[in-house]
């Protein structure tokens, strides 16, 4: 289990560019990322499920369900969002890391893409969070 775990983790941070001060994410927080988004293909070949929570005070939770080992995580994470950039930092495993995405969220707010040199996740919102 500790390795699924540790695959889990990898697969929520191998998107990964360098290390940020505390500085980076100081909780600038576009409103529309407000809310919980479901990630339906997460991780290594898309067996798993991500729930992502993004608060408004710049905090949020990630909680993955692999279906291929039957495995789940819970990761805390801070992240700031200025409407076009999202950057995560947490620590998972005892691992600190970051990870830094283009972001698109559709002009209705049910629809969130992030992008960077690996590919592109798509997100639907399942629950509005009062901002």
């Amino acid at each position: 289990m500790k390795k699924a775990l540790s695959i889990v983790l990898a697969t929520i941070l191998i998107f990964a560019f360098s290390a940020c001060s505390d500085d980076d994410n100081k909780n600038v927080v576009d409103s529309s990322i407000v809310g919980t988004w479901k990630e339906s293909s997460f991780g290594y070949g898309g067996s798993g499920i991500g729930i992502w929570t993004f608060k408004s005070d710049g905090t949020g939770i990630l909680d993955v369900t692999d279906s291929q080992d039957n495995g789940s995580y819970i990761a805390n994470f801070t992240f700031s969002y200025d409407g076009k950039i999202l950057k995560v930092a947490g620590t998972g495993l005892g691992e600190y890391a970051t990870a830094q995405f283009n972001t698109y969220i559709s002009s209705d707010g049910k629809t969130m893409k992030l992008s960077d040199e690996e590919g592109t996740r798509t997100l639907n919102k399942i629950i509005e969070i009062d901002k």
